[in-house]
């Protein structure tokens, strides 16, 4: 019988304990084209993470997002560097 093998999504990971989970992504580019986004928007994702990344995210790193119809890639960092430009 073969195993499956999950491997976590997010940049600069390659654990292979990865589950399908829902996790809160902050995307800097826009879903539809892919353009840089003036400010940020949130979504909910279901993408493949281990415990690790996701352990990170209840200490506080963002999950940020970018790409476009589906084509995405995601990364950890910390929240000051998140940088997105203030409109006001």
């Amino acid at each position: 019988m073969k195993k499956e093998t999950i491997i976590c999504d997010i940049k600069d990971c390659k654990n292979e304990d990865a589950i399908e989970a829902v996790l809160q992504v902050i995307f800097m580019t826009n879903q539809t084209d892919g353009r840089p986004l003036k400010r940020p928007s949130i979504n909910q994702f279901s993408i493949d993470s281990c415990r690790s990344c996701r352990s990170k995210i209840i200490e506080g790193w963002k999950l940020v997002g970018f790409g476009a119809q589906g084509h995405n890639t995601y990364e950890l960092v910390e929240m000051e560097k998140v940088k997105w430009k203030n409109t006001k």
